[in-house]
Order: structure tokens, then sequence, then C-alpha cells
């Protein structure tokens, strides 16, 4: 299989240069204001404050250049909407887009704009910060791509070795981690998380790996496993606010197993993320320093406000919106697809459910700790959005994919008379979803197709016919020259196509 793991690494980094060179500027989620927070750190400012810290003067000059979703609009009407931007013709969106490549280099210059994402932990922004200073004198577009494929590869890189990890601490056969790997680098949202300047690619890497190092423990309850699980607790702490219920349950689970190494899994929490939660507390005033807690709504509040959310809309949306979401745009895949896909998903869960070992007991709690943290991002969003909240951000629910799926492919493998066609049909359906996601979706979304409901004698015919229009449209709307991000896409479909035959035959 080692070749195979040679082609997973492969098709990983193919897809963090394509994804990452499709998106438009800015159509990440959030991605203005993530950015502006490694733009701060950049100029050496120290670090940024909640309510005071302000975009730069040029990141907010080039969000009146370019064109933002429908979403982004309705909250910012001064900027450009898709549908607006689409039917521009080449004279007009050349020089937009010069003008973006030529924009003064005013990273310092603060504006009255202010940054709501300066709320998050800093480990990613402090990474992200340092090839940010060294290209602090390059073309924005051009600086976001190289930023853009860092932050991607780096999160593919603790991807493929923090899932590997778990899934051989749960016991997984190899070909079943392959799959499982597969799997991960095929999800529309996982790309969506990580090819884009955030916090959330890199702390999804870290939580992998502290869900495997959670399991190691509870096998070898001793002080070498408590050591790293506090170390992949403290980077989690750094990286996302929501390592903070991750962090008691692991206290907990360490006092039941082995008291006495309390003190090697707390050195790690208490000396690498222990001053930025105290700056938090003497800041803000409370623990996490995010928006929602700054707002002073109580738990009480939230837990009221669980029983006004419709589950029965909001579950299914949480459910498909985490595999896969259309950027900030949030246009959605085939729901049959998608529940398809959930469907088998689900059947390995309840063959594991038949099976569980002793082992697992620790990612179940930990995946449950995470539901509840979900469950009271839901409740928070109702009263922080006035009621009119879908359902908790994809973001958010995410970091619970990678347990699930390796709880789901156990169950499979477990049951191999079963379990083997649910795999093969798990793989494919991924492969389709993965080729269909930039064909069929991503590059008709950004490269102007307006004849409604995507149809596949739509597609054909439009890619026959628009091809110029496609590639004009490309050439002004996505990081990346469109015959690179032609040759991008040839290449991750002909890895997903060949991945997906050595992996249908390895099971």
């Amino acid at each position: 299989m080692s070749n195979v793991r040679l082609l997973l690494l492969i098709f990983g980094v193919a897809q963090a240069v394509l994804y990452s060179s499709l998106l438009p500027l800015w159509e990440g989620f959030d991605e203005p204001w993530h950015y502006g927070y490694v733009q701060y750190l950049a100029t050496g400012a120290g670090l940024p404050v909640l309510g005071k810290t302000s975009l730069s003067k040029e990141l907010w000059a080039s969000m009146l250049l370019c064109p933002v979703s429908h979403v982004v609009h309705s909250a910012l009407p001064e900027l450009q909407p898709f549908d607006a931007y689409f039917k521009l013709g080449p004279d007009a969106r050349g020089p937009e887009r010069g003008a973006l490549e030529t924009l003064p280099r005013e990273g310092a210059v603060p504006t009255t704009h202010i940054n709501y994402e300066i709320q998050q932990a800093p480990l990613a922004y402090a990474i992200l910060a340092v090839p940010g200073f060294l290209l602090r004198n390059v073309a924005l577009p051009e600086r976001i791509l190289w930023l853009r494929v860092f932050n991607a590869v780096v999160c593919v890189a603790g991807t493929f070795l923090a899932a590997g990890y778990l899934f051989r601490t749960l016991g997984l056969p190899e070909a079943w981690r392959a799959l499982g790997i597969f799997c991960i680098l095929a999800c529309q949202m996982y790309w969506a998380t990580t090819a884009h300047i955030a916090s959330d690619g890199i702390a999804l890497a870290i939580s992998i790996w502290y869900f495997g190092t959670l399991a190691a423990f509870w096998k070898q309850p001793g002080s070498p496993m408590a050591w790293r699980l506090g170390l992949a607790t403290a980077l989690g702490l750094v990286a996302k606010a929501y390592f903070l219920p991750l962090t008691a349950l692991a206290l907990c689970l360490v006092g039941v197993k082995n008291i006495r190494t309390l003190p090697a899994f707390a050195l790690f929490p208490l000396v690498l993320a222990g001053p930025w939660y105290t700056r938090n507390l003497l800041l803000y005033g409370n623990l996490s320093g995010l928006l929602m807690a700054n707002a002073g709504i109580s738990p009480r509040q939230v837990f009221t406000s669980l029983s006004k959310v419709d589950w029965t809309r909001t579950l299914p949306y949480m459910l498909r919106a985490t595999l896969w979401t259309g950027n900030n745009s949030f246009t959605n895949f085939g729901t049959v697809t998608l529940n398809c896909l959930l469907v088998l998903l689900a059947a390995g869960v309840l063959l594991y459910a038949r099976r569980p070992k002793p082992v697992e007991w620790a990612v179940l709690a930990a995946v449950a700790t995470l539901c509840a943290a979900i469950l009271y991002v839901a409740g928070n969003d109702v009263i922080f959005q006035h009621g009119t909240s879908a359902g908790p951000a994809p973001w958010y629910s995410l970091p619970l994919l990678v347990p699930v799926l390796a709880l789901s492919l156990l169950g499979m493998s477990r049951s191999p008379r079963i379990g083997r066609p649910l795999g093969i049909a798990t793989c494919l359906l991924w492969m389709y979803i993965c080729i269909a996601t930039y064909i069929a979706k991503l590059i008709p979304l950004y490269g102007g197709y307006s004849e409604g409901r995507t149809t596949l004698s739509g597609l054909l015919t439009w890619y026959a016919t628009r091809t110029a229009e496609l590639t004009s449209m490309l050439s002004t709307i996505s990081l990346a020259p469109p015959t690179l991000i032609y040759l991008e896409t040839a290449a991750v479909t002909g890895l997903a196509i060949a991945l997906a035959v050595r992996l249908t035959r390895a099971l």
C-alpha cells in the first residue's frame, strides 16, 4: 500500500493547489477578516484586540475591487455581487483585476472597519504571518494564492499524519486506513475549510491528532502518552477555542485512567495555552474571548433557545453541509447524492455499534463532547442572529467528520460480508463527488454559468459553446491562469479515478 499512500499525498497536494487557485479572492469563509489577522501580526504590531483592531486600508480597498457572494453582499451592500460581475465584459473586468494587482501596499494603515476575527486563538495566524511578512511586497492576488497554498499543504500534511495515527491506534486495517484518508481528501468541505486563509484547517488537523492521542492514552495511560495528549490539547487550545470542552474531557479521562499522570498532561496546556486564555480573562472577562461570549448571553438563555430550533430542518442541513458547502456562496450539492453518502456512513456506524471495543470509548466521549458544543452553538446562534440562523456553520461540525468516518469504517471492516460492498460504494461515491465538485459545480459557479439548474446536457453544451467566455472569466476572477486550472482539474480527476480503482481492488 506504499504506492497508494504516495498517490494519496499527491492527490492532496494537487487539490490544495487547484482549490486555492480556482477560489476567487475573498470567497473563502470570512477570508478577508482572517487575512486581516495575519496581516496585522506580520506588521509586528503585537497581538490584536477585539473591538479595536481594524482591517488595513489595502485589504478594504481590495474588497471594493473584487466580486463577492450574495451572502456577503447582503451584509456589505457597497461590495459588488457575483451576478453583477458576470454581466461585465472583459473590457470592464480587466481594469478591475489590474487595479487589484497594483494596489498600494498599505497593510499597516488602519481603517474604520473592525476585524471581528480577532476573536480567534492565534496559532494558525502566527504560522501564516511568517510567509505573510516575506510576501508583503508581492501583489495582493498572488500573495493570497501563495498563502492559501502554504496553508492548505500544511493542513494536508498534518491531516495525512494525524488521520493515519488515529486509524492505526483504533486498529483499522491498512486498506481501510487508505480509504479513510481518500474520503477525507475527496470531501469538498475539507477543502473549503483548508484552502483559504483561516485558522480552521490547522485546527482540524490538530483535532484529528487529539482524537488519536486520546485513544492512545486510553490504551496506554502512562506518562509518555499523557505528555503527547497534553501537547495535542495545548496546540488545539492555541488554535481554536472549541478545544476548551475537549480539554475538560481530557482532564476527566486522565483522572479516571491514571491520576498520577496529571502533571505530565497539564504541563503543555499551562505553558503554551495558559498565557492566551489568561489574556482573554483580563481583556474580555471570559475565557474564550469569542464574540458569542462577549455578547453577554447566558447558558440558561442558550438552553432555552434550543427548543426554538426547527431540528427537522436544521439537522439535515448540518449533516449535508458538513460534507459539501460552496464556500462563501453557500451553494449546495445534490441532496440525493449527499443523502446516499450519509446513509452509507450511517450503515457503517450501525455495524460498528455491534462490536465496539474499550479503546474506542475515548473517541466516542470526544465525539459526544463536540456534539454538545455544537448544540450550544446552535442555541447561541438563535439568539445572536435573532432566529434567522439555519444552523451552526459547517466548519463547526467538520471536526466530527474524521472520528465518525473512522468508526464507520471500523464497522465495515469488522463485518466484511456487508462492509466490503459498503466500503466500495463509499469510495466510488466520494470519487464522483470529488470530480463533480470541480467540473460540475465550482468551475461553472465561478465561470459565470447562468443556465439555471445544473444538468449534464446543459453543462456539456456550456463547456462546448462557451469555452472562450469561461476562460476569459476565470482569467480575471480566479487567482491562477485558466490553463493551469484546467490542467490541475484534469490531474485531480485522474488521481481520483486511479485511487478509487486501487482502493476498491484492495478492499
